[in-house]
C-alpha cells in the first residue's frame, strides 16, 4: 500500500519534472544569440577547480544531488568516469548541444557508470537534468588544460 503509494508518486513528480524541464528547454531555444549557452554561466573561480591533469583517467561521483567533484582540470584525452553512487537515478547532459553523448537516465541508474573522453582544450559544462540546470543545483564543468 504505502510503499507501492510513493513509488507512483515518486514516477509521478519525475515524470511531472521531466516534462517542466522539457518546456523550458523548447521555451529557451532560439533565445540565445551568441550562438554559445556557456556564457550565461555563472563564473566559478579557479580555486574551485579540482587539478586531475596527468591522469589516464578520472571518476566522478554523482550523488544525491551533486556531482563530486563539482569541478575538475583535466589533460586531453583524459577518460572521465561518472558513477552513480545515490539512491536516485540521474543524467549527465551537456549544457552545449552535442558537446559530448548525453549519459541517460537509461544508462545511469543507482550502481551504473557512463564514460566521456574529453579532447579539446575548452570547458564542458554538465548537469543531472533530473536533479539541477545548467546553471544550478546538480551541476559540474570540466576543463580541458594541455600540460604546460
Amino acid at each position: 500500500g504505502r510503499v507501492a503509494g510513493m513509488r507512483n508518486l515518486n514516477r509521478s513528480v519525475v515524470a511531472f519534472v521531466g516534462i517542466v524541464v522539457l518546456v523550458a528547454a523548447a521555451s529557451s531555444c532560439g533565445d540565445d544569440s551568441s550562438g554559445s549557452g556557456s556564457t550565461d554561466l555563472p563564473e566559478v573561480p579557479d580555486s574551485e577547480f579540482v587539478d586531475m591533469t596527468g591522469r589516464d583517467e578520472i571518476v566522478i561521483d554523482a550523488k544525491d544531488n551533486k556531482f563530486e567533484a563539482k569541478f575538475v582540470t583535466v589533460s586531453p584525452g583524459t577518460k572521465i568516469v561518472f558513477e552513480n553512487r545515490g539512491r536516485n537515478p540521474h543524467t549527465v547532459v551537456p549544457v552545449e548541444k552535442d558537446q559530448f553523448e548525453t549519459i541517460t537516465v537509461e544508462d545511469f541508474q543507482p550502481g551504473a557508470t557512463g564514460t566521456l573522453v574529453v579532447e579539446d582544450d575548452e570547458l564542458y559544462p554538465y548537469y543531472c537534468s533530473l536533479h539541477g540546470t545548467a546553471t544550478a543545483g546538480m551541476d559540474g564543468r570540466i576543463r580541458v588544460e594541455a600540460d604546460s
